[in-house]
This record gives C-alpha cells, structure tokens and sequence, in this order.
C-alpha cells in the first residue's frame, strides 16, 4: 500500500502509539485493531500577511459593531471586560472580541439579540441579518462584510461575539492590535 504521494507505507515503532495517550490507551481497548498514523500535512502556501494599515482597518470595522452591541449587554448586567484574541479561521486569523452577561434567562436574551439588531439596522453600515437558533436557543449572526457579529441568548448566559474578516497578519503585528483591542469596553 502507498499513501496518497505514492510513498509505500511502513510500519512504525510502537513508542510512537504507546507515548501518545489517546492511542496508547486506543491499543489498550482494542489489541487487534490495525492503526494507520499518517504523518502532518505538508503546509500549504500561506498567503503573504496584510499589510498592518489593512489590518487596523479591520479591527476598525470589528470595533464599531462591537460599540454598537455591547452596551446592549450593560442594559441587562455587567458582562466584565471583553476577552479579545487570535482564532484560527478558514483563510487566516480573526480577531475575535468576546462577552457576555450571564443569568439573563432565555427570554431577555432574545429580547437582547433583538435589541442588537435594531442597533445595527439604524447605524446603516449595510447589516445583512441571519437569525436562528442553535440547540433551540436563539442566535443571530450578523456582517456588514468587514465584521461578523455572532449573539447567542442561552439559559446560562447571552453572549456577544465580533470578530474580524479573516487574514494574515505577522506575529508582531496581531501582538499590537490585540493589545490596541484590549482597551475596547
């Protein structure tokens, strides 16, 4: 057999199995079982990183939908200060800038979700709405095409989150606007 490069495949030591403990303990329940590890995928070309003006003018756009909706959140209590980073998305990294207030119940929730919504619909940047559900819990997912907006009102907590388009930027440069991020409240 070959794997899809057309390298033959070979056995391995089993140290490799028996210091991993997900499949050390895999082997464990199932002694028989035939176990393929196939090694990382190559990286795939990544595209160059934006340049940082680009970048800021995305943080830019994320941090006027988060003016808008999260003083929503502060009408129905403290949702504490915004937890704000780096997330992995197809086609690079979006800043992402979280909160959320907890023990509002479903039902003021949803209320908060509408309020959201009205808010951006009058700030005219262009809001194109998705609502719904998830697990029967009321959810709206927003974009203006520069951000996304993701609110959720579940029975323990609503909860905001905005984030960036996704992109490339260079280490130092995601460090600065997280830290530029940092202050949004």
């Amino acid at each position: 057999m070959a794997d899809d490069l057309g390298r033959p495949l070979r056995r391995t030591s089993p140290s490799v199995v028996e210091s991993d403990p997900f499949w050390a303990a895999v082997r464990e329940r199932h002694p028989g079982a035939t176990l393929v590890l196939l090694p990382p995928e190559l990286p795939g070309d990544e595209p160059p990183p934006v340049p940082l003006a680009e970048a800021r003018d995305a943080v830019r756009a994320a941090r006027r939908a988060w003016e808008v909706a999260a003083p929503v959140l502060e009408e129905y209590g403290d949702p504490g200060s915004p937890s704000v980073g780096w997330r992995s998305r197809p086609g690079g990294r979006a800043l992402v800038t979280e909160a959320g207030v907890r023990g509002i119940g479903v039902d003021a929730g949803a209320a908060a979700l509408r309020e959201i919504a009205a808010r951006l619909d009058r700030d005219d940047g262009g809001w194109r709405f998705d609502p719904g559900s998830r697990n029967g819990h009321p959810l709206l997912r927003a974009t203006d095409g520069h951000a996304e907006l993701r609110a959720e009102a579940g029975p323990g907590a609503t909860v905001l989150t905005v984030a960036t388009r996704p992109m490339a930027v260079a280490g130092q440069d995601r460090a600065l606007l997280v830290e530029e991020a940092g202050s949004w409240r």
